[in-house]
């Protein structure tokens, strides 16, 4: 049986796009620092591998994904990570506010 390295990462594949991204939390100066800067707002997974030159970037998007340094997106539009995380938590404080005032009335 194969090894998951990335249990909590979503099945991805090349057509997702990487959103969300932090601010870079490698060592300056390292490998993947320079690797991370490589990183665009709504670059697919098959872009970052054509701009690492085909560095087998999947072990590191599921790495920072895993992290919250990333969101992933797929094609329909869901988000999946630390933005789609916010995203609930504002939704269920909004909704919690919500009832509040209605509680007060």
């Amino acid at each position: 049986m194969a090894k998951i390295l990335f249990p909590d990462v979503p099945a991805y594949t090349s057509e997702w796009t990487i959103t969300n991204i932090a601010a870079n939390p490698k060592r300056p100066g390292s490998d993947a620092h320079a690797d991370y800067e490589i990183l665009e707002e709504g670059m697919t997974v098959a872009d970052h591998a054509l701009a690492l030159h085909h560095k087998k970037p999947r072990p590191e998007i599921s790495w920072n994904f895993q992290r919250g340094f990333i969101s992933l997106t797929d094609p329909d539009g869901v988000v999946y990570g630390a933005a789609a995380e916010d995203e609930e938590d504002a939704d269920e404080e909004m909704s919690s506010e919500s009832h509040e005032m209605e509680n007060q009335e």
